[in-house]
């Protein structure tokens, strides 16, 4: 990456940070943190959920590019890469076959993808849900790149 885009990304990132301490109730903060994400790694889709660990049932769920149709309910519960990403609390970054949405955890009616970056909304001692990032707006998939500014924001 070069300097300037380091910067560029380091400098949203912060200004990210100050945004976040604001918001109050868990959707709207869900909300900033997925524009942000899809905007600093050029994702055409982004979603973020935090899930109940007692029933894996959504407690809050925002999205960004997706159709108003797809809410917390279609998602598979505890299922597919988004299932292992809330078990294990480590971060997935995969190209996606046709065909691939079941087993990504992805509602059946998601749009296609061509990528995906998964990571763990995690603290210290428990991963309270995850944050993805879909179809990269450029021809590469996602970067090691992408994933540290996801991670750092899931982080917040």
């Amino acid at each position: 990456m070069r300097t300037h885009a380091v910067a560029t990304v380091l400098a949203r990132c912060i200004a990210l940070d100050l945004q976040l301490a604001p918001h109050p109730d868990l959707p709207s903060l869900l909300l900033r943190a997925c524009r942000s994400a899809q905007g600093l790694c050029m994702a055409r889709y982004a979603a973020a959920a935090v899930i109940d660990e007692r029933d894996d049932a959504p407690i809050a769920f925002a999205a960004c590019g997706l159709p108003p149709t797809l809410d917390a309910s279609a998602f598979a519960r505890g299922r597919g890469l988004l299932g292992e990403v809330l078990r294990d609390g480590v971060a997935q970054r995969i190209d996606v076959r046709a065909g691939d949405a079941a087993q990504l955890g992805l509602p059946p009616t998601h749009p296609d993808v061509r990528c995906l970056l998964a990571v763990p909304l995690a603290s210290e001692d428990r991963c309270w849900g995850w944050l993805y990032l879909a179809d990269k707006r450029t021809a590469s998939g996602f970067s090691e790149a992408d994933e540290v500014v996801a991670l750092t924001i899931a982080a917040q």
